[in-house]
Order: C-alpha cells, then sequence, then structure tokens
C-alpha cells in the first residue's frame, strides 16, 4: 500500500517538474486581454424626421470616437419610419433637431419607449436660436414625442424650453463673452460622478452655445448641467427670462435599463461653423466631450467580462501543459481512486472472513 502511495505521488511529482519546465510565453498578451460582451457599438441617427443635421455633419465627431474606444463604432441611418426591428442590436440612438413638419406616429412611439426600457439609449440633441436654426428649428414634435412615450409607461422628467415651436439662447454676460459659454467655468453639474466622466481628460475649454430644458418631473429622478444663476433666456419673440437656479441645459434620466439624454448644444458636435471661427467639433474640447458623453452613456465598463492586469513571464503550468501531460493527470486521480475503491474491498473481504471464522467455532462448539 505504502508503494503504491509513493509510486503514484512521484508521478505525480514528475508532471509537475515536466509542466515548471517550460516558462508560459505569450503570457503578457493573455493576461492583458480585456474581453467585451460585444464586437462593435452600433449608433443609429435618425435622418428621416426632417432634421437639421445627421451623419454628414456628425462624422467626424463619430470618427474620434471611433478612434477613442476599445471596440469599433458602426453607424446606420434611418431614412424610414422607426420600429424595433430598426432598433434591435442598437446601442444608441441619436435624435437631432428637426424643422417639425415630419412627426412620430404611435407605433414609433410605442418601439422607442420599448427601446428604452430593454435597455436601448436615446440622445436627444437640441441646439439654440442661432444662424439659420433661428427660422427653422422646431421642438414641436420633439416635445410630443417625450410627453407620448407616457403612454407606454415610460415618463421623461424634462422636455426642451419651446415658445411658438422655437427653442431659445442663454446668455451670461457677467460670467463670460455673451452667449459663448464656457461649459466647465459657467455651469454646475448635479452630480461629481457625471462631471467627473464628461470632463475626463479635457484641458480645453469646452465652449457652447445652448437651448434650455424645462423641468416636468421629480427633479430628483434626474441627472442634470445647469447655468450659474447669473445667466439669462432670451426667446425668439426677444423676451428674457431669469431663473434664480439656473437654466438647465443637459438632462438625462434612467428608464428601466435604458437612458435618456436631452443636450441642448447638440450642434457642437457638428461641423458647423461656431462663432470662432473653426468647426464646432473642432473648438476647445468640443470632440472629447463627445467622446466622453458617448462612453458615459454607454457604461461601457459593464461590457467588461475579463479584466487581467499584465504581468511579468513566469512559469505557470497550466498555459504549457502539453496534451499527453494534461491527460496523465486525470488518470493519476483515477488510479488513486481505483486504489482506494480495492483498499475498501479488502477491509470488506477481512471482516467477511472474519465473521465466517466465528461461524465455524461457534458450529464445532455445538458438536
Amino acid at each position: 500500500m505504502k508503494k503504491e502511495k509513493i509510486k503514484t505521488s512521484l508521478l505525480i511529482i514528475s508532471i509537475l517538474l515536466m509542466i515548471t519546465s517550460s516558462p508560459a510565453h505569450g503570457i503578457q498578451d493573455v493576461l492583458s486581454e480585456e474581453k467585451l460582451l460585444k464586437s462593435k457599438v452600433i449608433i443609429a441617427i435618425d435622418e428621416y424626421h426632417a432634421v437639421l443635421f445627421g451623419y454628414k455633419e456628425l462624422r467626424r465627431a463619430l470618427k474620434e470616437l471611433n478612434y477613442s474606444l476599445p471596440i469599433p463604432v458602426e453607424v446606420v441611418t434611418l431614412k424610414g419610419e422607426l420600429n424595433s426591428t430598426f432598433l434591435d442590436g442598437v446601442d444608441i440612438l441619436l435624435i437631432p433637431p428637426n424643422n417639425g413638419t415630419i412627426r412620430y406616429m404611435d407605433y414609433e412611439v410605442r418601439a422607442v419607449a420599448h427601446y428604452l426600457i430593454h435597455g436601448g439609449n436615446v440622445i436627444i440633441l437640441g441646439a439654440p436660436i442661432i444662424g439659420d436654426f433661428r427660422t427653422t428649428i422646431s421642438f414641436f414634435y420633439i416635445n410630443l414625442l417625450i410627453s407620448d412615450l407616457a403612454s407606454y409607461n415610460v415618463t421623461i422628467g424634462f422636455k426642451f424650453y419651446s415658445k411658438n415651436e422655437r427653442s431659445d439662447l442663454i446668455y451670461d454676460y457677467v460670467n463670460n463673452n455673451g452667449s459663448l459659454i464656457i461649459l466647465q467655468r459657467d455651469t454646475v453639474f448635479s452630480e461629481e460622478n457625471l462631471k467627473d466622466a464628461l470632463l475626463a481628460n479635457i484641458s480645453e475649454p469646452i465652449y457652447i452655445q445652448t437651448a434650455s430644458l424645462e423641468i416636468t418631473g421629480n427633479p430628483k429622478e434626474l441627472i442634470t448641467i445647469r447655468t450659474l444663476p447669473t445667466a439669462c433666456s432670451i426667446n425668439i419673440d426677444n423676451e428674457i427670462r431669469y431663473d434664480p437656479d439656473g437654466f438647465v441645459i443637459f438632462a438625462a434620466q434612467n428608464i428601466e435599463r435604458g437612458k435618456i439624454v436631452g443636450v441642448g448644444f447638440g450642434q457642437i458636435f457638428t461641423n458647423f461653423t461656431s462663432p470662432l471661427g473653426s468647426a464646432w467639433i473642432d473648438t476647445g474640447g468640443a470632440s472629447k466631450f463627445f467622446i466622453n458623453l458617448i462612453k458615459w452613456v454607454l457604461d461601457i465598463e459593464k461590457w467588461r467580462v475579463e479584466k487581467l492586469a499584465p504581468v511579468k513571464p513566469v512559469y505557470i503550468a497550466f498555459l504549457v501543459i502539453p496534451l499527453p501531460v494534461a491527460i496523465l493527470i486525470p488518470i493519476v486521480a483515477k488510479r488513486e481512486k481505483e486504489i482506494k475503491r480495492k483498499r475498501e474491498e479488502k477491509k470488506k473481504e477481512i471482516k467477511i472472513s472474519e465473521i465466517l471464522r466465528k461461524i465455524r467455532e461457534e458450529e464445532k462448539g455445538k458438536g
């Protein structure tokens, strides 16, 4: 019995020595690999509902995004009415501002509600009444879409400010140069986590001209960015409004497993010309802000299923076991089990022999 145990132990030791005699080549690559649940990010842009800008104007922002994410970005454009088939597999639906000539039909609203409830993300890009937007932009159907979602158990706690269907323009003469606001300096984030995420790795000022949003639901359910109280709003009729709490220019709300975001300054992600003379997307930290916004909405860290730190090359058994050796391990385990079984059977045989011996002795005594 002892000899069998010694032989088994020697066999295991020899296997271990054989395994650890080879270095784990390429282990740095293996351990530093990060696996994601998806192989690409799919962003859909609504270009059907008479939008004022789309893929063409957002292409440079999307190109920078593609370079910045760990997986490629695929962009699809909506050329017809929205439906669940189109939204299936889409990670973010971008809805640019429109001119108010094509409404969202009831079945489109239902598709958006279903999409949000089941983990979809919607970003509605607003814009202020600047340049051509002053006569073309309309928030009538955008706000109608937002309110109609309640019919399908999706209640949104914000909408875009609208007067005669037009948005407004925020000014702050006290803290900056009129309508050109610096996001890092002239606004207040409702949550530090939001601020850290959206402003990460941005050293350049983020210049914006923005419209405002209105809170229609429970403010505690929203994540917001507000202007300072010194700001004012001027609408299409040149009416001036003030808000002691500052104007909301960004709002986000979690909906079941999804998220909806309203941005009052969506034009800064386009190639339209800014007041500083360059394309908005090339001005200051606009492109980095867009990248951070998409990353925050996607929460791409949750997509990771394996994240292991890189290490120096080491000798690791399980990475380099040759197939014949790997087969020997279960054989050793099986051999141990067989030895144990035979040992138990031997004990039973001894017990049976003892019982038979006693029976024979008793029978002799009776005789």
